[in-house]
């Protein structure tokens, strides 16, 4: 059975109790308010092109203490436009419409980490890929309660009763497929930071999201006992590829530009340094 149930943004406040070693810039009591930054360069006669993002999306995009985007698809965002000679200026939104709003021209890119899927690529164009991904699950680390973490994917999946995932991901349709497949219940969350608390509440047994994501929180956790956490990639799962996105057929360079300056940073160094900043030198 998939039990579809959309989590309001007025239960953040138990939310927090439940995530007290959280950074504060990844708050999610903030991810429904949207704000805008300065473009990223002030020469005068640049074009400047609107960016919709989101506010909680680590490592790809996050607010830091002045409530402005800070990220890895930020990061190198800006830096493409320095080699492009172009101008951003952001808005931050939930996911929800967000890739959608292209083709109504409410903005001209979408840096979110967005996954290309061939149904994404029928509405939308996408730059060159940037990165890759696998998908994963996530669960809390039960050890100190004498129940050793899960040794497979399909062995925690065998075992999981609620899963969940962000509403619209590209990963929803094969967890309501893995969900249907074991009788489970599926309940949704509006942003990543709400599948973790999900998961560490204990409303959901285990969340279902790309392994890049996942991982950034384990990693960000793993020092607390109360929020320690463990991924198990899905064996079954493609390799998936992160990339910006514009308008479907949109009749200007934009697209060359991001794709023009993604090249140079990679030939000059800056792509990798940014990567580690960002995923660390294992990544």
């Amino acid at each position: 059975m998939i039990k579809k149930t959309f989590n309001r943004l007025g239960l953040l406040s138990v939310f927090m109790c439940v995530l007290t070693a959280c950074n504060k810039q990844n708050d999610a009591t903030t991810t429904e308010a949207a704000a805008s930054t300065p473009a990223t360069t002030a020469h005068s006669g640049l074009p400047v092109y609107r960016v919709a993002t989101l506010a909680a999306f680590p490592p790809f995009v996050q607010r830091d203490g002045r409530g402005n985007p800070i990220g890895f698809d930020i990061d190198l965002l800006n830096e493409i436009g320095k080699e492009e000679g172009f101008q951003l200026q952001y808005k931050m939104q939930l996911w929800q419409g967000i890739l959608e709003e292209l083709n109504s021209n409410q903005h001209d890119i979408v840096a979110a980490g967005v996954v290309v899927t061939p149904e994404r690529q029928k509405l939308y164009d996408f730059s060159d890929n940037y990165m890759d991904t696998k998908w994963a699950l996530v669960l809390k680390d039960k050890t100190a309660e004498g129940k050793p973490p899960f040794k497979s994917f399909n062995e925690a999946v065998r075992a999981s009763k609620v899963f969940t995932t962000e509403y619209g991901a590209a990963g929803q349709a094969t967890l309501e497929k893995i969900v249907s497949d074991n009788q489970a219940t599926m309940i949704n969350s509006e942003t990543p930071y709400l599948e973790i608390a999900n998961v560490l509440n204990g409303k959901a047994d285990a969340a279902y999201d790309n392994a890049r994501v996942l991982e950034f929180y384990v990693f960000t956790r793993s020092q607390d006992p109360t929020t320690k956490m463990y991924t198990l990639i899905d064996p079954n799962s493609p390799v998936n590829q992160f990339s910006f996105a514009v308008k479907k057929g949109r009749n200007d360079d934009l697209l060359n530009k991001i794709n023009s300056g993604l090249k140079k940073l990679k030939d000059n160094g800056k792509y990798q340094q940014i990567r580690e900043k960002w995923f660390g030198k294992s990544n």
